[in-house]
């Protein structure tokens, strides 16, 4: 009964860990952002077909994620929480499946402890949190490898390939052709290998080829009819170019990986060497099944080779060799049958994690005692200092008390029956590891975000009021304030959607005479645009505008007096709640204003439009 429990026990920490706090930071910038908008959009607007960004078409990523977060935003409403769901919802599936092939491959124990480290490491927690792409792509892409294992393990029938064909395309429709590429390349190179020739027939059957042409390819036929641009942009530039070229994406060194993956999977990639060092890390491998390791080996491998090669690279890119890695520690460390290794690493993993703890709850408090002068010495506004101390004080103070316990019990019996196994081992470092996660998400609050900037415009804007967004694609700011605006001298990704929308002339500027006869209109105009533009916009107006806003990184100008309107400006960290300001000597609304040097700044007369 024991036994039977524990999983289910596991699996509700697991939805707690993982939904528990979507809802408690601010959308970032640009991907979240982005992505947030675009599935606003499409539930406002009823287009379900072609995705937009600021209302003009974009098609850097398939629908999937946006058609998902759009329906959920037609069910529960619009907030940062709802907007997180689908990725808190492929992490926990993702957790989920690796136990049941752990389970599968090497038993109950190997599938549980390999849930909890995939469950426990920083960088695929980290994207389990954050509306992008990848953590769908990554629940699409081990579901479809976990199918391919199951057709090469029950030789009869058409089920698994099927399902296999069917998260392979939902995969596509998730992120594009490497979810049909990676999982297609390691099932040819696995079952040619085997000589599995049966089950190589099997996925090349009608039923699977069927099942994926269904879903996967009718959005992209019907996109293209309505959009006979998107063929081009879609494949040639965001797929072949990002991959092939550095002038698409993020181009970076072939080892841009090695530490990315030594920090992503922290404390692991320090545990489960540390065991296997002492206990065989050859003996233990070995002992798997050869089919159930070369199959983990060449996953992980293909993910990593894939993305080294490529020119564009982020770090969210390899999270789905994670899985197979998790799933080759926890089989390894299934075998290793000296408790004096699992002892000495678990000691070792919790002694560090104490000592980070320590350090951490010392940066908290110098943060907090010196809140002010960090905030000058960093850029950042004092509120931001004291988020982060505080986070990190919390965040110390988690694996601090469970690590101390967990040392001072094992120091009290030493005898060799109480010695950790490698599950009770691998359970105290995750108990450390997920606290300090899940405490540390208070730090996301301080981020690149349009939160401040949108709210402070919805709470004044009024119909026929205009709003510019001045040399600086502010991704987020129509989530938040609920208004379309205009998008001046710089376009940077919509520069290609532009170009097909009927209203662009209205909307994207490339001429700074449009703004200042704009600002000098009797229109209502707020101008939002980074702080290191100040100066310059200033030249450009010829005076000094009314401040709504001031973060670290961003401004909102504004050409009427929002004293009138109940608001006096606002700093970052505040919520701009009206009529809440500070007063001058004489009672009336204090209102912040620039300084923006002399007359003679140069004015700009041209944007970055392309």
């Amino acid at each position: 009964m024991r036994a039977r429990a524990l999983p289910i026990l596991l699996f509700l920490l697991l939805l707690g860990l993982y939904f528990a706090r979507i809802g408690g930071f601010p959308l970032q910038d640009p991907d979240e952002g982005r992505y947030a908008e675009i599935a606003r959009e499409m539930a406002v607007t009823g287009d379900w077909l072609t995705p937009t960004l600021h209302y003009v078409k974009y098609f850097d990523k398939p629908p999937l994620l946006y058609w998902s977060t759009a329906a959920l935003f037609q069910v529960f409403g619009q907030s940062e929480g709802v907007a997180r769901i689908v990725p808190a919802a492929a992490g926990v599936v993702t957790v989920c499946i690796t136990f049941v092939l752990g389970r599968s491959m090497f038993g109950p124990r190997a599938g549980l402890m390999a849930a909890i480290m995939l469950a426990t490491s920083p960088l695929f927690f980290l994207f389990s949190q954050a509306l992008t792409t990848d953590m769908l792509l990554t629940a699409c892409m081990t579901a479809t490898l976990a199918a391919l294992w199951g057709a090469r393990r029950h030789p009869r029938g058409l089920l698994w390939p099927t399902l296999a064909a069917v998260f392979a395309a939902l995969g596509v429709l998730a992120k594009g052709l490497v979810a049909l590429v990676l999982p297609g390349g390691v099932a040819l190179l696995f079952l040619v290998g085997m000589r599995d020739w049966a089950a190589l027939r099997r996925l090349l059957r009608p039923t699977p080829i069927m099942a994926f042409t269904l879903i996967a390819v009718p959005w992209f036929i019907a996109v293209s009819w309505v959009n006979p641009e998107f063929v081009e942009y879609f494949f040639v530039k965001q797929h072949f170019e990002r991959f092939s070229t550095a002038s698409v994406g993020h181009p970076e060194g072939p080892f841009f990986y090695v530490p990315v993956l030594l920090a992503g999977a922290l404390p692991w990639t320090v545990f489960v060497p540390g065991v296997l060092w002492r206990g065989g890390i050859r003996a233990s491998y070995r002992k798997l099944r050869s089919e159930d390791r070369g199959f983990l080996l060449l996953w992980a491998l293909a993910v990593l080779v894939f993305f080294s090669v490529a020119r564009a690279k982020l770090p969210a890119y390899i999270l789905p060799a994670f899985p197979s890695l998790a799933l080759l520690s926890a089989g390894c460390l299934d075998l290793v049958d000296r408790t004096d290794s699992v002892a000495a690493a678990t000691h070792r993993s919790v002694v560090g994690l104490v000592a980070a703890s320590v350090v951490l709850a010392v940066a908290g408090f110098v943060g907090w005692s010196f809140a002010g002068p960090l905030s000058d010495v960093l850029g950042r506004d004092r509120t931001d200092v004291l988020t982060v101390a505080t986070t990190l004080l919390f965040a110390a103070g988690g694996p601090g008390v469970v690590g101390s316990a967990a040392l001072v019990r094992w120091s009290r019996f030493r005898d060799s029956s109480f010695a950790p196994s490698s599950l009770r081992g691998v359970g105290t470092v995750a108990a450390c590891t997920a606290l300090f996660l899940f405490l540390s998400l208070g730090a996301r609050g301080v981020v690149k975000t349009s939160r401040d900037v949108g709210r402070a415009i919805q709470a004044l804007h009024r119909p026929g009021d205009l709003v510019i967004s001045y040399r600086r694609l502010l991704h987020g700011l129509p989530f938040y304030s609920q208004v379309r605006a205009v998008q001046a001298m710089t376009y940077g990704e919509l520069g290609f959607g532009q170009r097909f929308a009927a209203d662009r002339r209205q909307f994207f500027w490339c001429d700074p005479t449009r703004i200042a006869d704009a600002w000098r209109s009797d229109q209502r105009v707020f101008i939002a645009t980074s702080r290191r533009f100040e100066k310059e916009l200033g030249a450009l107006l010829n005076l000094e505008p009314r401040v709504l806003l001031r973060d670290a990184e961003r401004v909102v100008f504004v050409n009427f007096d929002p004293a009138r309107e109940g608001s006096t400006g606002c700093e970052a960290g505040d919520a701009c709640e009206l009529p809440s300001a500070p007063r001058g000597r004489n009672g009336d609304p204090a209102v912040a204003r620039p300084s923006f040097g002399s007359k003679g700044e140069a004015i700009p007369t041209k944007g970055d439009c392309s």
